[in-house]
């Protein structure tokens, strides 16, 4: 049991946290969520299920005798202070239907504990015969369909079904016969979302921990809320954008304009006096032609632009000698155009970083900005420790019977007497075991006590997980946020499990 209890500790306690050093988006919170519930359900019924056997296997192995003479009863020896005590013998099949009730298969509870009898109301009594196969020498009032009797009630029990309160004309006999509390009304199943059919068995019941449904209620606003990012920042490289090269050669183009148009004339002088040569002044007669047609008009035209391309002279003042002029632009002109196409080369091969800042953004904000994949994203939570409770409601629905008249109304009880058919009352009555009014009230007390431990084991479950933080350095988002609920869902259910067997 010791290392079952490290076990049992190092499971709890792995489960218990998570840690996110990154920003979650709605999807992985969501799926942790939900994964994390389920195993916390499943953790808490194998608890609940290892306490129940522990408990029967005490029950089984110290043979315990029942008050109710269902298992064991002693009978002291006349004449003697010896009492010898005697197994209760029970019929393994039983065929009502024939007139004969006694079966040829036994069943006896110093072998085992697990012997049932369909319970019964009877009209006669007799005292127990030693090593006697449990008889019937008359027809029994009434069957209680769903209904075991046996060595031990909780065995028995466990092997009952509910169906007979699911039905009004049987619960009408039981009240009648029992002289119950006659306002119970039966479960209706039609009204119900129960996940059980009437004759599901106690022990399918008790293994569920009674649990009809559960349901899980999360608030991502809530939590964008406590998260509270001040900012959200994010970067992005750009290589071309014609705007940004437009710009750049604008801003530089005046620079390099006045630098070329001053360094091209020295270029030119300092080339000159390398040279050494002097160019005679050349003159441009113009001849003056007669206007012949139109097509001489285009042609001449032309070869004025030509000649003013040729001519051109942006140096008129810096050089006397008209060619050196000429010459300083052409030299301007081409390492210009050069510092242009090189200027253009950089400026669309240039890799640029641009940081957006958006300060206080809301829940719409943060999803568009989680929305564009961008891996930079940055939104540090303001509180990265968050109750649960904060953002996280998980409500469970036990089995309609947990909710009963049955075992909720103490007018049930205070009318459930062993009343016989001559109206009068004993506390001890001798009659056969298997009568529904000696165990009758029994059952109702075993089903209370089971839908109580049910109701706080998770109570106390519940309490635990949602005293829990969640921690997360950034926001995530909504479908995250759905996923890591789920994954918290599985993790309840599988803790629930989980205690249930322990």
């Amino acid at each position: 049991m010791s290392r079952q209890a490290v076990i049992d500790a190092l499971k709890q306690f792995t489960t218990t946290t998570m840690l996110s050093l990154t920003a979650l988006s709605r999807d992985v919170l969501s799926t942790y969520i939900d994964m994390s519930i389920e195993q916390f359900q499943k953790n808490t019924l194998d608890i609940y299920h290892s306490q129940y056997h522990f408990m029967l296997s005490l029950v089984s192995e110290h043979r315990f005798i029942s008050a109710l003479r269902t298992n064991f009863y002693t009978r002291s020896v006349p004449g003697s202070n010896i009492s010898v005590t005697y197994p209760a013998i029970y019929p393994q099949q039983l065929d009502l239907t024939q007139s004969s009730l006694i079966s040829n298969k036994t069943c006896r509870c110093d072998h085992t504990n697990d012997c049932i009898y369909p319970a019964g109301i009877y009209n006669q009594s007799r005292s127990i015969i030693p090593n006697e196969v449990f008889s019937l020498d008359a027809p029994p009032l009434f069957m209680i369909p769903g209904f075991q009797v046996g060595c031990i009630p909780q065995n028995a029990l466990f092997q009952s079904t509910l169906e007979c309160f699911y039905n009004q004309s049987c619960l009408d006999i039981v009240i009648s016969l029992t002289d119950a509390l006659r306002t119970a009304s039966v479960l209706n199943i039609s009204n119900s979302s129960s996940r059980f059919s009437p004759t599901t068995t106690i022990t399918v019941l008790f293994d569920n921990l009674m649990i009809e449904s559960w349901d899980n209620f999360t608030d991502f606003t809530t939590y964008f809320q406590i998260c509270a990012p001040k900012i959200c920042s994010y970067s992005y490289v750009q290589r071309f954008f014609l705007i940004y090269v437009v710009t750049t050669i604008a801003s530089v183009f005046g620079g390099i304009r006045v630098a070329l148009h001053t360094a091209s004339p020295l270029f030119v002088k300092f080339i000159l006096r390398l040279c050494c040569q002097r160019d005679p002044v050349q003159e441009i007669e113009e001849k003056n032609e007669s206007k012949r047609n139109f097509q001489d008009r285009i042609w001449k035209f032309f070869k004025l632009i030509r000649h003013k391309v040729i001519t051109l002279n942006l140096f008129k003042t810096t050089f006397i000698n008209v060619q050196h002029g000429i010459y300083a632009t052409r030299v301007y002109i081409i390492l210009l155009m050069c510092g242009i196409y090189i200027l253009t080369l950089y400026s669309t091969n240039i890799v640029s970083s641009q940081q957006i800042i958006v300060r206080n953004p809301s829940l719409n904000e943060f999803e568009h900005l989680y929305d564009m994949n961008i891996s930079t994203l940055s939104c540090p939570c303001h509180n990265s420790l968050i109750p649960r409770s904060k953002f996280i409601s998980i409500e469970v629905t036990l089995h309609p019977f947990c909710s009963s008249s049955f075992i909720r109304d103490d007018r049930w009880f205070q009318y459930w007497t062993m009343t016989f058919l001559n109206g009068s009352i004993d506390p001890n009555p001798p009659f056969y075991w298997t009568d529904f009014r000696k165990n009758g009230l029994k059952f109702f007390n075993y089903v209370k006590i089971l839908c109580d431990f049910a109701n706080i084991t998770l109570s106390d479950i519940m309490n635990s997980f949602q005293e829990e933080y969640f921690f997360s350095s950034q926001p995530i988002t909504q479908l995250e946020f759905d996923g890591t609920n789920h994954d918290w869902e599985y993790l309840v259910q599988a803790q629930v499990e989980y205690n249930e067997k322990r």
